[in-house]
């Protein structure tokens, strides 16, 4: 009866227009940024802790803050991204609520609210995260302004690696600063600290190849790159005994070899999807507060294509 009535009752029709305004933010891809200001999060508190798992008190007010800010701050660009994409060619990326919808007009101001909103909210955070944030914003708009204009797909795929770095680095300096809003980060400089970062920001690259590649003609060499540094991370997490990411890159690793021996059109979205919720399911065991956007994101995108565009 239940299910009847979130499938079928005609009220959905009517509440799912207020929703317009939320999913041009595209919020999907928030499953990959919460995911990498985690996992710096996990790096500090492996090296603090015996084994973390299942942390909560871990979580404040500026931990929250952070979340908020980097939400909204690629939120916008994610907007941003979509005007710029709908410029250059009208009929790409017709299901958006952005084209359908809601005018160019009002989703700027929607761009303009959601970097204020950023803004303030980091302030409350510590003076690096304040930093990182501002450079990933430049880059992250440089990269949308320049994407399909001027960067070869070597120069994406690179900016793309450096912004995950700036994520998780975002994170690991809100576990590092303990509340704290001054403070030296000079004594975590090291070869183990940079080699963590640089193998997490690399596992998930593979994940960002697979979401664009529908846009090149030559997939077969990105699908087998995409295995390669995906195995690589395997072999070199497993070796320097690092279980959340060998496990992460192991399980990961089957659905990007199906999209490069099978290559259906299912087997590349399973190859964005199941790494993405492979990489989020385990760092919500660690984190278990993280469950609680991911669901409610999940299930808030399911109700909401499924009553605004009958899929």
């Amino acid at each position: 009866m239940l299910k009847n009535f979130l499938k079928n009752h005609p009220i959905h029709k009517k509440i799912v227009p207020y929703l317009d305004t939320f999913f041009i933010y595209n919020p999907t891809l928030f499953f990959a940024v919460w995911v990498m200001i985690c996992i710096g999060m996990y790096i500090f508190h492996s090296d603090t802790l015996f084994y973390p798992q299942w942390l909560t008190s871990v979580i404040n007010f500026k931990t929250i803050c952070l979340f908020i800010s980097l939400t909204f701050l690629t939120g916008a660009l994610f907007i941003k991204q979509q005007i710029i994409i709908y410029e250059l060619d009208k009929i790409r990326n017709e299901r958006s609520p952005l084209h359908i919808f809601i005018s160019k007009d009002k989703a700027v101001n929607i761009i303009n609210v959601s970097l204020a909103i950023s803004f303030f909210t980091v302030l409350l955070t510590n003076i690096y995260n304040l930093f990182l944030s501002i450079l990933l914003f430049f880059i992250l708009n440089f990269y949308i302004n320049k994407k399909y204009t001027l960067l070869k797909i070597y120069q994406q795929y690179f900016l793309l690696f450096f912004m995950s770095v700036l994520l998780i680095f975002n994170g690991y300096v809100i576990a590092f600063s303990d509340k704290s809003y001054f403070f030296s980060l000079f004594n975590i400089f090291n070869i183990e600290f940079f080699l963590k970062i640089f193998f997490y920001a690399l596992a998930v690259l593979p994940i960002f190849i697979m979401m664009q590649i529908l846009e090149f003609t030559n997939r077969f060499i990105l699908r087998f790159f995409s295995c390669l540094i995906m195995l690589i991370v395997f072999i070199c997490s497993f070796i320097f005994n690092n279980p959340f990411l060998s496990i992460s890159s192991i399980c990961s690793l089957p659905f990007l070899l199906y999209a490069l021996f099978r290559n259906l059109n299912k087997d590349l979205s399973r190859s964005v999807k199941y790494p993405l919720f492979v990489f989020n399911f385990f760092i919500s065991t660690i984190y278990p507060y993280m469950f609680i956007p991911l669901i409610l994101i999940f299930f808030i995108i399911k109700y909401y294509y499924w009553h605004r565009f009958d899929i």
